[in-house]
């Protein structure tokens, strides 16, 4: 039956070494298998693997000493040691290391003891990306073509499979009326958001500041204001601002204040004020009508939300 993992193979392997030393005669153990046994099962399991994919580079080195320029393992300069094994001579000859790091050894990409001993790393290594277990690999072994075994393995995890899954999207609806207005003045039709805060030297003392940000729902155009404090007055003065350098608005879309991701309580409480202190009315007796979304719905200004994550982050590098 063919082996599930390395530690299964090798140990079969040696079981049958010491099974065929007493059937020629030699004295066997008995008992748990040796460090040294495991060593030479694996030396002879690695071998036979190399004879069956590399028997002609094999003869050809041990006849000529050498492989010709055409050969694919040419350019890896391979050797052979004690153990008939077939390795890279490399240039780490005199590093104070174990042989399997200073000459790794050769292995084919197509063999079943390459497969087992990919998917053993790469279950070792928490089942980690590509690049992570080739580098892991080279550590004791040079595979063929590395990179493409390793993905033919980790391919057919199970595990990984569950893990990186891609996620299943929804078919985007269409445009709200308000976003295809064709022939409008920008800014007409506008969101609008409030992020923050950020901390300003006044004086001897920091004060926090926060930002107001006006985004065209046709052009994507954007408009920013400082906002001195959370107070509803301020708001409006920095709408008249804005009014004052953009135009006359019709409708304004914001949030309700209990969907903004990220806000601080106090951000909230404020948006809460607002909405308390009839905010809506205040801006009906200056011609504007105020669309507050539903609830935890921020897709449904999703327009906004984009602009405002794109002014934050240019902010941060700006402020930074």
């Amino acid at each position: 039956a063919t082996a599930r993992s390395i530690k299964s193979a090798l140990f079969r392997a040696a079981r049958l070494r010491r099974f065929v030393a007493y059937l020629g005669g030699h004295r066997a153990s008995l008992g748990k298998l040796s460090v040294d046994e495991m060593e030479l099962a694996r030396m002879a399991v690695v071998r036979a693997v190399q004879r069956e994919h590399f028997r002609e580079d094999i003869d050809q080195l041990e006849s000529q000493g050498r492989l010709k320029p055409s050969n694919q393992l040419w350019r890896l300069s391979p050797m052979l040691d004690q153990y008939k094994v077939l390795r890279i001579a490399g240039r780490l000859g005199g590093v104070d290391a174990g042989i399997d790091y200073r000459h790794p050894i050769i292995l084919p990409r197509k063999s079943s003891y390459t497969q087992l001993l990919i998917a053993e790393t790469h279950r070792r290594c928490g089942h980690s990306g590509v690049n992570y277990i080739v580098s892991e690999l080279r550590n004791n072994y040079w595979i063929v073509h590395a990179r493409s075994a390793v993905w033919d393995v980790v391919g057919q995890c199970l595990r990984c499979k569950r893990l990186q899954v891609p996620l299943l999207g929804n078919i985007m609806a269409p445009l709200p009326s308000v976003r295809l207005q064709p022939g409008v003045r920008p800014f007409e039709v506008s969101g609008v958001d409030v992020f923050g805060h950020y901390l300003i030297r006044c004086r001897r003392s920091e004060v926090k500041r926060y930002i107001v940000l006006f985004t065209c729902a046709t052009s994507r155009a954007v408009h920013m204001e400082v906002l001195f404090s959370l107070e509803l007055t301020s708001l409006i003065d920095a709408y008249r601002r804005f009014v004052s350098r953009r135009g006359r608005v019709l409708e304004l879309i914001s949030d309700n204040g209990t969907n903004m991701v990220g806000a601080s309580a106090e951000l909230r409480r404020a948006i809460a004020d607002w909405n308390a202190a009839n905010a809506q009315e205040r801006f009906l007796q200056k011609g504007v009508k105020w669309t507050f979304i539903t609830s935890r719905a921020s897709h449904h200004s999703g327009f906004t939300e984009r602009m405002n994550g794109l002014a934050r982050t240019c902010l941060r590098h700006t402020l930074d």
